[in-house]
């Protein structure tokens, strides 16, 4: 009978055991990720203002003509506008397979331009003029590919982990483990999701109000 007991009772302690390293295991997965989605946002977004601030400054210093697909003579569809951005935002994500050398180049060529448009539309049209061109729609826009940026980012990270590492120290993503890889691959998901609904809403605002905002 006391053998019953102590038999029960390891099965318990052993059950007990697992589920507090189950626990433990998610929460260290979490606080991994949390401080990586910060760092790559932030890598993303150094590099989109780097990329404007340069755009901004070769056309304040010199005369360069806007390449045509900038050039736009009457407002595009809503349609257009979202499946551009959103064919943008996948190159932003999947770049991140070819440890983040794609995502980068696409974050600061789309940046450069977009500082080079914004230096031309100041000396052809004036500042108020340029910020109501891109502002109500950038202020969704922009933290949509800043967020795709942040994927690549991301991608780039376990891509690289997943080639060079053999083994995984306190502080690194154990991928191999089940629950590891449901909690990246939901935080993705949402962030995926958040990105096409600020795209969706960028293009409407790009599509109908900014024209009547700047008389067009």
């Amino acid at each position: 009978m006391i053998s019953h007991y102590n038999s029960d009772d390891k099965q318990s302690c052993s059950s007990t055991v697992k589920e507090a390293s189950l626990e433990s295991n998610t929460l260290r997965v979490s606080h991994y990720l949390r401080n990586h989605i910060k760092d790559s946002c932030f890598i993303s977004s150094f590099i989109l203002i780097c990329g404007f601030a340069i755009g901004a400054l070769i056309g304040l210093s010199f005369d360069v003509p806007l390449p045509e697909e900038l050039v736009i003579t009457e407002p595009p569809s809503q349609q257009w506008i979202f499946q551009n951005n959103s064919q943008v935002a996948l190159g932003l994500c999947l770049g991140g397979l070819v440890f983040g050398t794609i995502t980068i180049a696409i974050l600061l060529f789309n940046s450069l331009l977009i500082g080079l448009w914004f230096q031309e539309r100041i000396r052809s049209q004036g500042i108020v003029m340029a910020l109501l061109l891109v502002g109500p729609h950038g202020i969704f826009e922009i933290p949509a590919l800043m967020l795709a940026g942040a994927i690549g980012v991301d991608i780039a990270r376990w891509t690289f982990h997943s080639f060079f590492s053999n083994s995984s120290s306190e502080n690194d993503l154990p991928e191999k483990e089940e629950k590891s890889s449901k909690v990246f691959i939901r935080r993705l998901v949402i962030r995926i999701i958040v990105i096409e609904v600020l795209l969706y809403v960028a293009s409407f605002v790009e599509a109908y109000l900014t024209p009547l905002l700047v008389g067009v």
